[in-house]
């Protein structure tokens, strides 16, 4: 019998069930295996769980990761979409340091780089 395949389209709506219901671990570990398996709206929620602080502790440099992680992947038809994530981008970066912004983005590119 062999595995089954990852489905990050089921695993995102899992994932959003269980936010709704303010399951917020169950959210996080739903969300965390779509977005590796690069569902861009599953790296974007991460992102925005991250900048908010819901079940886990907020942290901007992973937030600004996922948001930029999301943005390369974002349609470029999408245009509302991307002004959100470039938005959501620039709020999180006021609260880090230079320093801070480019470990965040150079860690987007680390992971973008092994997938």
């Amino acid at each position: 019998m062999s595995p089954a395949l990852a489905d990050p389209a089921q695993d995102l709506a899992i994932g959003y069930d269980a936010y709704q219901r303010m399951d917020l671990a169950e959210a996080l570990a739903q969300f965390q295996k779509a977005a590796e398996d690069g569902n861009v709206t599953a790296q974007d929620s991460l992102g925005v769980m991250y900048a908010n602080g819901e079940g886990v502790p907020r942290n901007y440099a992973l937030a600004l990761m996922w948001f930029e992680i999301a943005s390369e992947n974002v349609p470029e038809t999408d245009i509302s979409w991307r002004a959100r994530l470039a938005e959501f981008k620039s709020q999180v970066a006021l609260h880090l340091t230079p320093d801070e912004v480019f470990e965040a983005r150079r860690r987007a590119q680390e992971w973008k780089s092994k997938r």
